[in-house]
């Protein structure tokens, strides 16, 4: 057996298989880390040679994200609507970027954090073949982690930044960080200060019993003891959208607000919006075909028996959209609004009539302007009011490359 002491005061035995897959992951973990070192290198060819540092920073780095990545579990991940369940930055991990000196911050940026090459790595981990980068089509499951390990490569690039613009030399961070213990023992010196409950020794003077009263009020105060319960309620707090994902989703409302606007981050992101309204059919999920009826994005609730679902066609080329129904093309406007007028088409009569009145809009003129502005309006304040869900992907899509324009 390998016994290994954890930072929480436990030990973990591993058995000899066990430990040669520990090995085996160390030695992957190294590997990418190198390669993400070389990128990092490749991306300023002019920058200092990298540091052993850098390289065990970056080390550090890819484990923190590799073993959330391995650990995380997708059924949950698939309920977790409130992003609750995301890597997290360690703090000693922060307090080490503060330490490295410039040009080590920088070549950790390039390799970490604006390469996107951190993502492909974390896939050659998986076993699945649900995360394989380059597919035509990916599962929900990717993207439900994808979007999840954004956030944390965004807070190491905000730390990074930090450290960047900075104005401290490259040793006055180490030497803020090495003096930082000895600020934090001092505060530890004040226990000294429970001696003051010396002065219980004039109640030793007073003989009299009237001392001991004073001792009963106390007893009173231990109720105060049940203010420990909101303690359990700070981990429930879903976590808040950062600037930068609220000023995305800011944009993007405005562009899902605006009539005839299709371009843009509001475009990528109205179908992911659009199937979380509360009128959206029960039980319905959305579906987006390309012209020749292959299966593009799946949207929205699991398809409930004997539902038909909402589908559109797309053509990449066009940015154009139409509905599809009983098998069949059904062509809509251009104009801007052909995904909303789509969506509306290929809706049931019942499910169209209960889904335009849930937004306000009047169903006998479904396809009206007025009509589509009020479905616009539903759907950006959707977006609008859940920063911290659709923050983190709309980050993804500014991220990514190549992203088809809808």
């Amino acid at each position: 057996m390998h016994a290994y002491a954890l930072g929480d005061g436990h030990t973990l035995n591993l058995n000899p298989q066990e430990q040669k897959a520990l090995e085996r992951l160390q030695h992957q973990l190294s590997n990418i880390a190198q390669r993400l070192l070389d990128v990092g290198v490749a991306a300023d060819p002019r920058a200092p040679a990298p540091t052993k540092n850098a390289f065990k920073v970056i080390e550090s780095l890819i484990t923190d994200a590799a073993l959330w990545f391995l650990s995380v579990d997708p059924k949950k991940l698939a309920k977790d609507h409130d992003m609750v369940q995301q890597p997290l930055v360690r703090q000693d991990m922060l307090r080490r970027i503060h330490s490295v000196t410039l040009a080590e911050a920088k070549l950790i940026q390039n390799a970490v954090c604006t390469s996107r090459q951190l993502w492909r790595e974390l896939c050659t981990l998986a076993e699945s073949p649900d995360f394989n980068p380059d597919a035509a089509r990916h599962p929900q499951v990717y993207d439900d982690v994808r979007m999840r390990i954004y956030p944390w490569i965004n807070t190491i690039n905000r730390a990074l930044e930090s450290r960047l613009m900075s104005e401290q030399g490259s040793s006055a961070p180490q030497a803020a960080e090495a003096a930082e213990p000895a600020k934090s023992t001092t505060p530890l010196t004040p226990p000294a200060r429970p001696a003051r409950p010396a002065p219980a020794r004039p109640p030793a003077l007073a003989k009299p019993q009237a001392t001991p009263p004073p001792q009963t009020p106390p007893k009173p105060q231990t109720p105060p003891k049940p203010q420990a319960t909101p303690k359990p309620q700070a981990p429930q707090r879903p976590p808040r959208a950062t600037p930068q994902q609220a000023a995305l989703v800011a944009q993007a409302a405005l562009e899902i607000r605006t009539l005839h606007e299709w371009r843009g981050l509001g475009g990528e992101i109205v179908p992911h919006v659009i199937v979380t309204l509360p009128g959206w059919p029960t039980g319905c999920s959305l579906h987006i075909r390309n012209m020749q009826g292959a299966m593009l994005d799946e949207f929205g609730p699991p398809l409930a028996d004997g539902k038909a679902p909402v589908t559109l066609l797309l053509n990449a080329g066009e940015g154009h959209y139409s509905a599809h129904i009983n098998g069949q093309r059904v062509p809509v406007p251009a104009g801007g609004d052909c995904f909303y007028r789509a969506i509306l088409v290929s809706m049931s009569s019942a499910d169209r009539t209960a889904f335009l009145e849930s937004v306000g809009a009047d169903p006998t003129e479904p396809y009206a302007a007025e009509s589509l502005a009020k479905l616009r309006e539903a759907t950006s304040g959707q977006l609008a009011a859940a920063p911290a869900r659709f923050g983190p992907l709309l980050e993804l899509m500014q991220a990514a490359e190549g992203e088809p324009g809808r």
